[in-house]
């Protein structure tokens, strides 16, 4: 055996529990890390010429006494001399050890697979197969090189780098960023690092250029409302990089390396003195030293799609919380909806909707409503006859909201509906009419969800977590990523190489609940629960964000292929991760209490080797 082979040793196997649990005793080492739990090991079997993936899922320190002390020879002469010089005995073996040697440890592992090594010019890559015959016992356990760990662990091609491993510090940790249309979960109690997680993966992805859609309700993602403390927003760090590749590449159009979008709600934008985003687009504009974004006409704003409603933003003084505008041509919208580096929409729900969208903008009370609605917008087109009711795009069939209120409830319809129910779709209709903006037809709406969709793009929406109809805007644009999904399908060769779009959702368990009360009134349980079900197929991927797992709808957690774990320390959350994640193991429940602030467990099919948890 080599040098090098003997200085990786760390144990050997003392006892084969079945094909896939083994027990071993490790050898402290003072040159390595301690052993842990979840950290990978290699186990040689000489006997069978074969090498074993295992991973520590229990440890317990060894009394080192075990290895001077003939216990079995002491318990026969106690009858002869007594417990007294026994543990007199015992208790002068540990005096000499103590200082002089460290406790070994007893571990339990999982057998992961059987390495085979497939040697290919100078690089040799190693791959899993299932065991299927049990560890020779008395094997030697070894630590895995940081080459062999690479081969493992580290995808091919492009990728998202999510952190360091904690055993292994010289591992980089890296998912598959193919595989988030299978959807991920980002779990934690408050304080725990989820946000500043899903930070990190949304720009990752932001440099692969796959679209990015963030539902921020408490302004960390966009700089409106910065955290104390907070260095830069993921919006700020996004025009700051494209700043950099712009000066790296000498060019010193900042268009070609941005698209940014931030929808917010209306009162953010008409508020007259308006210094949250005034100071986020001053600080936008000191990150771009080489480029003036007000005088180079790179950020616009959407008021309203008015012929009057669309700005482009001249001047900030951040102090002041004021923002000067200048109007655009009346024949720019659409080309600024297009190109327009940074583009802040105040967002309503558009005034004409799509017929497929119409049955998701209910509640649950409201069991009738799409079939109401449909039935009163018929009665009305035979009534008017000029096809401004129902109208066709592209062979989308499209109803007019507004026009529809106006004549809602006809006497016709009254004949044929229970008053009960004429009410309640009379209450729904008249709440989505509060949020429509009557400008805002299906071809800006499309416009929209385009560049949305667009490579390298990535919205924020940042709005009000405790307005309860902001659920019913966060379906609608939901409802329209979805169907443009549709609309555009791409085949699964295609989505083997990048997500059509992944949409961030903090605090998804108000978005998705689970308790049948809260459930009744979500606009978007039943969006996130369709799109978690039947978005992969379509490269629609959902990263759902959560501090309170159990209030989190349990047929969409169950969607999420892969699991990032943070600390959770709250019981009942840990049962419901385990009863509803398939990414996760009983061992993995056991470490969330432990964990501390930024440290995870990663499991699933993002992982490059699924069946080895990080």
């Amino acid at each position: 055996m080599s040098q090098k082979a003997q200085r990786d040793i760390q144990g050997i196997v003392t006892e084969v529990l079945s094909v896939d649990k083994i027990k071993a005793i490790i050898f402290s080492s003072g040159s390595q890390p301690l052993v842990g739990k979840r950290m990978p090991l290699k186990v040689v079997d000489e006997q069978s010429n074969s090498e074993f993936l295992v991973e520590v899922t229990d440890v317990k320190p060894r009394d080192p006494t075990l290895d001077y002390v003939d216990f079995n020879e002491l318990v026969n002469k106690v009858p002869q001399v007594g417990i007294t010089p026994i543990k007199d005995a015992i208790k002068a073996v540990r005096e000499r050890i103590i200082g002089r040697f460290r406790p070994n440890w007893e571990v339990t592992c999982r057998v992961l697979g059987k390495i085979t090594k497939d040697t290919k010019g100078k690089k040799t890559q190693i791959k899993l197969e299932p065991s299927f015959f049990p560890v020779t016992p008395y094997s030697i356990v070894e630590r895995l090189s940081d080459e062999e760990l690479d081969s493992i662990l580290k995808p091919k091609g492009r990728s998202v780098y999510l952190g360091k491993h904690a055993l292994y510090r010289g591992l980089q940790v890296i998912l598959d960023h193919r595989k988030f249309d299978h959807h991920l979960a980002i779990l934690s109690q408050t304080g725990g690092g989820k946000t500043e997680t899903a930070k990190r993966i949304a720009f990752e992805l932001h440099k692969n250029n796959v679209p990015i859609l963030i539902i921020d309700p408490a302004g960390q993602y966009s700089g409106l409302r910065p955290a104390s403390g907070e260095r830069i927003s993921l919006l700020e760090k996004i025009v700051e990089e494209a700043t950099y590749k712009a000066e790296a590449e000498g060019n010193p159009n900042l268009s070609s390396y941005l698209k940014v979008t931030l929808l917010v709600p209306p009162a953010c934008i008409e508020r007259k003195k308006n210094v949250p985003l005034a100071s986020l687009l001053d600080r936008l504009n000191q990150l771009t030293p080489k480029c003036d974004l007000f005088g180079e006409s790179y950020v616009y704003v959407i008021k309203n799609f008015g012929s009057n409603g669309v700005k482009k933003v001249s001047r900030v003084n951040p102090s002041e919380g004021e923002i000067k505008y200048e109007t655009v041509d009346k024949e720019e919208p659409s080309k600024i909806i297009r190109d327009a580096p940074i583009l802040i929409v105040a967002l309503r729900i558009p005034c004409q909707l799509r017929a497929t969208i119409i049955d998701r903008l209910r509640r649950g009370v409201s069991r009738y409503f799409d079939i109401i609605i449909r039935d009163a917008a018929r009665i009305l087109e035979e009534k008017k006859k000029d096809g401004s009711v129902i109208s066709e795009r592209n062979g989308v069939q499209y109803y007019d909201i507004l026009k529809i209120r106006e004549e809602f409830p006809s006497e016709e319809l009254r004949s044929h509906y229970h008053t009960a129910s004429i009410e309640a779709a009379s209450r729904e209709l008249r709440i989505i009419s509060c949020q429509i903006d009557k400008d805002f037809d299906a071809d800006k709406t499309q416009l929209l969800i385009e560049r949305i969709l667009e490579k390298g793009s990535i919205t924020i929406y940042d709005y009000l977590i405790s307005n309860r109809e902001e659920g019913l805007i966060i379906t609608w644009l939901l409802n329209e990523i979805y169907e443009k999904c549709n609309d555009e399908f791409l085949m699964e060769e295609e989505l083997d190489y990048w997500p059509r779009i992944v949409a961030f959702l903090e605090e998804a368990h108000r978005l998705a609940p689970s308790e049948q009360n809260e459930a009744e009134l979500s606009y978007s349980l039943t969006t996130v629960r369709k799109i978690a079900t039947e978005g992969r197929k379509l490269g629609f991927g959902l990263c759902l964000i959560s501090q309170r797992p159990a209030r989190l709808d349990s047929t969409t957690l169950s969607q999420a292929s892969t699991l990032i774990a943070l600390r959770v320390r709250n019981p009942v959350d840990q049962r419901y991760i385990r009863d509803s994640c398939e990414a996760v193991l009983e061992e993995d429940i056991n470490l969330l209490p432990e964990l501390g602030v930024g440290e995870a467990i990663v499991s699933g099919v993002s992982v490059p080797e699924p069946r080895i948890p990080i």
